[in-house]
């Protein structure tokens, strides 16, 4: 119902952005999940494109979830053809994307996503593949055995409990060097505290 709305109201100028031209890409946590989430994508179109993300070769997505890692992504659309990058932002925009492993926030909450195919012609094919018709899922019934072993070295490829447990332990890490340097030096405090009580 909302891909098929017309952007012909009075009320609302030509130049203003409608939903007639975004997709709906039916999303699944797994095959074996009962709901879906919808997510928006339309072909990237602005002014003065940046490099990492040319007009003609990129998809923008919208409401993406947070269970929902780049590689999903990747694979998802790579049924359309090859994807050289996938790029999440927390709002839209023209210019260079964040860096993606170090940026916590594009990990949590609902977020955009770029898909930088090899070839013009994917983007026109995920516009003609990518539907409602056919819902998606992010964890396939292979990637769902091995998801356990891939969370163990990725957080990327983790999801659900394991994601957020992953980040949770991620975010206590300290540095160990400084740490045990720290630790050295207030025992070594604390044994010429006790040398000076033991002189008096």
């Amino acid at each position: 119902m909302i891909a098929a709305m017309s952007c012909a109201s009075p009320t609302v100028s030509s130049s203003a952005p409608c939903l007639s031209d975004h997709r709906i890409l039916k999303l699944r946590f797994s095959p074996s999940s009962d709901s879906s989430h919808h997510v928006f994508f339309r072909p990237h179109r602005v002014r003065d494109p940046c490099a990492e993300k040319p007009n003609l070769r990129t998809l923008m997505l919208s409401n993406v979830p947070p269970w929902c890692p780049r590689a999903a992504i990747r694979r998802i659309f790579g049924d359309c053809g090859p994807v050289e990058e996938v790029f999440f932002q927390r709002a839209p925009s023209s210019g260079p994307p964040p860096r993606q492993d170090g940026d916590p926030s594009l990990r949590t909450g609902f977020r955009f996503a770029y898909v930088v195919f090899e070839r013009p012609s994917s983007v026109g094919g995920a516009m003609r593949k990518m539907d409602l018709v056919n819902d998606r899922s992010v964890l396939t019934e292979k990637s769902s055995s091995k998801a356990r072993s891939e969370t163990e070295s990725s957080s990327e490829a983790a999801v659900g409990m394991d994601k957020w447990r992953m980040e949770y332990n991620e975010s206590l890490c300290l540095d160990t060097e400084a740490l045990e340097g720290e630790i050295e030096e207030g025992v070594a405090d604390l044994d010429r505290a006790k040398e000076e009580a033991e002189k008096r």
